[in-house]
């Protein structure tokens, strides 16, 4: 039986600052395949991006992560497989 893109998994997020914080760093992402061709040459992104805890740019570090590299793939996924003309 083929796989769907959408067949066989669910998802949720939740993060928590913890007690040792007073402010959460962590982001995330999910960057879903647009349809079925561009899940079969990339699939789905899904991100986990920690903020560093008590470093000071671990705030923008974890931020950055959660826009850039969704951007990034979202950007191959639609030139296509590596190496495609």
């Amino acid at each position: 039986m083929p796989v769907n893109r959408f067949d066989q998994i669910e998802y949720a997020s939740l993060t928590d600052v913890g007690v040792r914080r007073s402010h959460n760093q962590d982001n995330l992402a999910v960057q879903l395949a647009a349809d079925d061709a561009q899940w079969r040459q990339r699939g789905h992104l899904f991100l986990v991006a920690d903020g560093m805890g008590a470093h000071a740019v671990g705030e923008k570090a974890s931020e950055q992560a959660a826009s850039v590299i969704p951007h990034t793939f979202l950007k191959h996924a639609q030139q296509g497989p590596p190496g495609a003309a």
